[in-house]
């Protein structure tokens, strides 16, 4: 694990260097004054509409880095052959697939955790602190699955096709429960089943969606921030899992 970790900080100063990783976090950081002059429009209405385009800024943010860094990172190694002068040391592939994840997971955490802190500072600290972080948590959380699946995608897929797939999976994701309330309301056996499909396929990150004021102002069921850390940490595990046994197995030349 040590190995892993060493994998993993040299991959973090690498990233944080990334002109994608700058552009994205420039384009946070408009999309935060963008919403603060929106705001002003309405005064009554200013730290509502902050708290919204806020959110939404470092979800999307997150999302862009999630499924660009872990969709691109393992063809980058191997295209460039820098994996195989690793794999030469005694490190097994499961310890650099895994250093190569946390270096992306340490920028998501580094991503939502500054972009979290300007934004609670804008917003003047209006709402409780345990609140706001029960909604950065569910954002984190649904980043982590993306992450996972994107990493697990690109042990198989091209880096294009599993950045497709990973952003598939995140409006899936997000519109299953939709889809079954639709099809409920017109009484279709089709979308029913599609809907429970997908639900069972796929994980449910509309579950983690708290991105409101509504959940700023009243707070986040405990048994809901439960849920999440078990369904979100189940799937996390499973895509890893599957990512390492791919890889171990992987043609690297």
């Amino acid at each position: 694990m040590k190995l892993a970790w060493v994998i993993a900080v040299n991959s973090l100063r690498e990233y944080v260097r990334d002109r994608v990783v700058l552009i994205v976090g420039f384009i946070a950081v408009a999309l935060f004054a963008f919403s603060i002059l929106l705001g002003a429009l309405s005064f009554a209405e200013q730290q509502r509409i902050l708290a919204h385009f806020g959110l939404a800024a470092i979800h999307l943010s997150c999302l862009a880095v999630v499924s660009f860094l872990g969709s691109f990172f393992l063809h980058k190694e191997i295209e460039r052959q820098t994996c195989l002068l690793v794999l030469a040391r005694p490190i097994s592939r499961a310890q650099f697939l895994i250093g190569k994840f946390l270096g992306v997971f340490q920028l998501l955490f580094l991503f939502i955790f500054l972009l979290g802190v300007a934004l609670y500072a804008l917003l003047q600290f209006q709402f409780p602190l345990n609140h706001y972080l029960a909604v950065l948590f569910g954002i984190f959380m649904e980043m982590t699955v993306l992450l996972c699946l994107a990493v697990f995608a690109s042990t198989f897929l091209r880096s294009t096709l599993a950045m497709f797939a990973t952003v598939g999976s995140f409006f899936i994701g997000n519109w299953s429960q939709d889809l079954g309330f639709f099809g409920e309301k017109i009484k279709s056996p089709m979308y029913l089943i599609l809907s429970k499909s997908l639900k069972i396929g796929f994980p449910n990150l509309y579950e983690m969606n708290w991105r409101s004021v509504y959940f700023l102002e009243k707070g986040v069921p405990g048994n809901q921030l439960g849920w999440v850390l078990l369904h979100g940490a189940g799937w996390a595990l499973f895509f890893l899992t599957m990512s390492i046994f791919i890889f171990r197995r992987k043609d690297l030349v």
